[in-house]
């Protein structure tokens, strides 16, 4: 289900329950984290584990492609 993107209200309010099981963060800061990854579920993730913007975010899963746990690694070993 991280690879789905909110593409309507429903959608998008099963996303931020799943990110926010995922993080232990509160609600309003996972769908904040949504909006700024443009519905992308895996760069909101990343963005909000490895606290980092979503531009960032986008970056590292490109490098990895898609990985969200390689990408992750990537940040604690930098």
């Amino acid at each position: 289900m991280v690879s789905v993107n909110a593409l309507n209200s429903k959608l998008r309010a099963r996303l931020v329950r799943i990110l926010t099981e995922a993080t232990g963060m509160d609600a309003r800061t996972c769908e904040n984290a949504l909006a700024e990854a443009a519905g992308n579920t895996r760069v909101a993730l990343v963005s909000l584990l490895g606290e980092v913007p979503a531009a960032r975010a986008t970056t590292l899963l490109e490098e990895t492609d898609g990985g969200v746990r390689e990408a992750l690694q990537r940040l604690r070993s930098a």
